[in-house]
């Protein structure tokens, strides 16, 4: 939905989305023939100018492809006639694109623009993506365009029927003309390009992707640079757990599910959240959910994650943040049914542990419990049985 955000804060969410990330990248454009040859970025250039600059690698040359401003009068109730608010840039494929409001007592023309920057001369293609009523005010965070490496645009507004991304019907088209796919709607922003072909953009506290092109593959999952496979969460014969780290403090998490290739984000650690993976087994995940804020705990929750069909198994949890819902890798364990079982960790206060499973109607059940704190160890599934130690002792019980 439009906001009406104040002048500072306007500037302030800015300045760490948009300009930020950009000003290395767009400040000093150097001749580097081995990286891709274009690049494009929305800077700021005053406490409330911005300008659209590309770079071409190929020869160090520097170009600012549009100027306008990060706020607009109308915010303070002022004529806005020549004001032309900026979102991001981004090119490839020897394109350059943008989205750009006009603010007027009118109201809010939104356009999305592309430049050839093969040819500098041509004057980018420019298409009318949102119209607005008066009083409707843009927000430059959530306004943007992408461009993939096959040269498809994609584009975010602001307003009009609220937030929205789209992204050009026809592979390898600008979006000048022609039709249009709505990827998201309202409360998004900080569009972004990873790999020169996959769209991020955030939804409140987390993020989504979609990938336009396809990912080169390694072991049945798809390499990608955010999330590397040498640092994997968890890598098993059937699945493959990663996770990335971005500026803002929000590391989203991927399970890949060998067989079928797909790597769908399961969920966003930061904010107070945390999300692990601890185990798995055939199609199924042993998943971890810590719930609270950057303060404060206000629970744990395990559950079993199916991959093939994105079912949730079996799932038991507390709002008490004593460690019992809160196991650690190599403490857990998970049948090729789905079915958990996990050692609690020692935690203040604590004497004994206990080896616990959840029943198909979602009961929390003691199947061991430690003499000491760290008595009950080496679990794991042989067969159709849960496996384990007890002062040494070996162990074992029929998944219930």
């Amino acid at each position: 939905m439009p906001l009406r955000l104040p002048l500072v804060a306007i500037a302030l969410v800015l300045a760490a989305t948009v300009a930020a990330p950009a000003s290395a990248a767009a400040s000093s454009c150097t001749r580097t023939p081995n990286v891709q040859r274009f690049t494009a970025t929305t800077v700021r250039t005053s406490l409330n100018t911005l300008a659209v600059v590309a770079c071409d690698h190929g020869t160090g040359r520097r170009s600012v492809l549009r100027r306008g401003v990060l706020w607009h009068s109308t915010a303070t109730g002022k004529p806005a006639a020549q004001d032309v608010v900026l979102g991001s840039a981004w090119a490839d494929a020897g394109r350059a694109a943008w989205v750009e409001a006009r603010v007027t007592r009118q109201g809010t023309v939104e356009t999305l623009r592309v430049a050839d920057l093969r040819r500098p001369r041509a004057r980018p293609s420019a298409r009318v993506v949102s119209r607005a009523p008066a009083g409707l005010v843009p927000s430059p965070t959530n306004m943007g365009a992408a461009v993939m490496r096959d040269g498809t645009v994609a584009w975010m507004t602001a307003t009009g029927r609220g937030a929205q991304l789209q992204v050009a019907a026809r592979a390898g088209s600008t979006g000048a003309t022609g039709g249009s796919v709505v990827l998201a709607r309202g409360g998004i922003g900080a569009l972004a390009v990873e790999d020169r072909g996959t769209l991020r953009w955030r939804v409140g506290a987390g993020h989504q992707f979609r990938d336009l092109l396809s990912r080169p593959k390694v072991d049945g999952c798809p390499v990608r640079s955010r999330f590397p496979h040498d640092r994997a969460m968890l890598s098993t014969p059937d699945v493959l757990v990663t996770a990335a780290e971005y500026e803002i403090g929000l590391s989203p998490v991927r399970a890949c599910l060998r067989a079928t290739g797909t790597d769908p984000v399961i969920g966003d650690t930061g904010e107070g959240n945390v999300v692990k993976v601890i185990a798995g087994s055939g199609d199924w995940l042993f998943v971890v959910h810590g719930i609270g804020n950057r303060y404060s705990c206000a629970g744990f929750e395990v559950y079993a994650l199916n991959l093939r069909s994105s079912a949730v198994g079996r799932r038991a949890g507390s709002k008490q943040c004593d460690g019992t819902y809160n196991p650690q890798a190599g403490s857990a364990a998970i049948t090729t049914a789905g079915v958990l079982a996990w050692i609690t960790p020692p935690v203040s206060g604590k004497t004994t542990s206990s080896l616990l499973t959840i029943t198909a109607d979602g009961t929390t059940v003691e199947l061991d419990r430690g003499s000491t704190a760290t008595s009950l160890a080496n679990l794991k599934v042989e067969g159709t049985r849960f496996t384990w130690t007890d002062d040494g002792v070996p162990q074992e019980a029929a998944p219930v």
